[in-house]
């Protein structure tokens, strides 16, 4: 399993949360904080859409700028922190 950080995200309404793994490489250090905010986005955006499959997902709008993909805008983070930024996988949990 590639190395990264676990981003979760719970609607407000508590019935829909959504856990996901992103490979980070290399490590990031101190920006991990400001990387984690942008993909607290994409976490809610999951949990928004109910997508279930990351090839769908990442070909999908991304809900901030719908002039990008969700693929794209990985990339342009990847840019951003020079690192490579990835969803490995996420899981959306239902009550």
């Amino acid at each position: 399993m590639k190395k990264g950080i676990i981003q979760s995200y719970i609607h407000n309404n508590g019935e829909i949360g959504v856990l996901m793994h992103i490979s980070v490489e290399p490590d990031i250090g101190e920006k991990i904080k400001e990387l984690l905010n942008h993909t607290s986005i994409l976490a809610m955006q999951i949990a928004a859409s109910k997508e279930t499959s990351l090839s769908n997902l990442l070909k999908s709008k991304y809900i901030k700028n719908e002039e990008l993909s969700v693929e794209s805008y990985l990339y342009n983070l990847s840019q951003q922190f020079e690192t490579s930024v990835n969803i490995e996988r996420f899981t959306i949990y239902e009550a």
